[in-house]
């Protein structure tokens, strides 16, 4: 392991960084005070504000809506600011408000997808006290919406929200209490719990454009559906804890039908590590987006693998939490460059250094 160790950059964008939220032109993180956004050609802008960023989320389509979506620690409501082809508006900012069935909000985590947000707070209810609850806000609007729970004991209570994925009309939110469904036409009614309560999800994603699947915390993934009735894992990792992180990677170099493969981040479970059992997992993906294998591997050991030498990832990316992993959209980077948000590392991508040779190291 010590002949593979390489020199470690000093990171651009240091801390923990939030997750990475994309839109057709930017990939967009935060850390600390600063929100970051880059493309190829480019590279890295900012822009620091007076409160530190606690989570961000975009929503581009193209046209009319385009905004980022900012949490700030020690101020309970979201901000929304406008962003162009050059980068953020920070001077448009618009405070995000909450129905009045709701006296006070704490905004934990947000998400988006297909231009929609989702927001997961600790609220007061007027009718249900302090609970913990979801939003949604679509289009234009800057009123959330309140995600109402069926068949709860307390109408409101929904837990941590820990990711969001759709499959044709139904949007799915992974929970720490489990994951719910909501029709997409319908966004204002009802969600339905359908599976979880005893699995404790960690991260959900769409494998494809009608695929969802699941992460556990102790590295089962399912296939998510609106009947899982009798649901078992299609194919898992064992001991080590999974981080959420979920990203589906495409082999940027083959032109014809590229290998796909989930990348999952993990975390060593050990109190006694040999620092080199973080990182990420990998499992192939066939045509259709299901496993092609039943367990995951480490990067380097199959093929295609997201890293040429698996012994410099070891002490590389090995040796880091992974928090957030995501394949940059070839319309902003024509090299589909991995980026990952570390814990206490910064921010990381996988490039070629100075020897031309393939490596993950600290974003610089």
């Amino acid at each position: 392991m010590v002949s593979e160790e390489i020199k470690k950059n000093d990171p651009k964008i240091d801390g923990t960084p939030t997750k990475i939220a994309v839109t057709n032109d930017f990939l967009w993180v935060a850390s600390g005070k600063k929100i970051w956004w880059y493309n190829e050609a480019n590279g890295w802008s900012s822009h620091t504000f007076n409160n530190v960023i606690a989570d961000i989320a975009a929503v581009d389509d193209g046209s009319i809506n385009r905004f980022i979506y900012i949490s700030f620690l020690g101020n309970p409501n979201v901000k929304r600011y406008t962003h162009s082809n050059t980068g953020l508006d920070s001077s448009a900012g618009e405070d995000i408000t909450f129905p009045s069935v709701v006296s006070s909000v704490n905004v934990q985590f947000i998400y988006t997808i297909d231009n929609v947000l989702f927001l997961n707070a600790n609220v007061t209810h007027n009718a249900d006290g302090s609970v913990i609850s979801c939003f949604y806000l679509d289009g234009s609007a800057t009123t959330a919406a309140l995600i109402s729970v069926s068949g709860a004991p307390v109408t409101y209570n929904m837990n941590y929200l820990r990711g969001v994925a759709k499959s044709s009309s139904v949007y799915y939110l992974c929970t720490s209490s489990g994951i719910y469904t909501i029709n997409n036409s319908l966004l204002s009614s009802t969600s339905t719990f359908i599976t979880g309560s005893d699995k404790n999800f960690y991260g959900i994603i769409n494998l494809n454009d009608t695929k969802v699947a699941a992460i556990t915390r102790g590295g089962a993934l399912y296939e998510i559906t609106s009947d899982m009735s009798d649901a078992s894992s299609i194919a898992s990792f064992s001991s080590h804890w999974a981080t959420g992180a979920l990203t589906v990677w495409v082999d940027p170099e083959t032109a014809v039908n590229p290998g796909k493969i989930l990348l999952v981040g993990r975390q060593d479970k050990s109190t006694v590590s040999t620092g080199y059992t973080n990182g990420y997992m990998e499992l192939p993906l066939d045509t259709n987006g299901n496993p092609a294998a039943t367990s995951f591997s480490d990067p380097g050991d199959n093929s295609p693998s997201s890293v040429d030498n698996k012994a410099k990832y070891n002490t590389t990316m090995g040796t880091k939490v992974v928090n957030h992993i995501i394949q940059t959209p070839f319309n902003i980077d024509t090299k589909r460059t991995l980026f990952a948000s570390t814990h206490g590392g910064g921010v990381w991508s996988y490039r070629k250094g100075s020897d031309n040779l393939w490596i993950w190291n600290a974003e610089e």
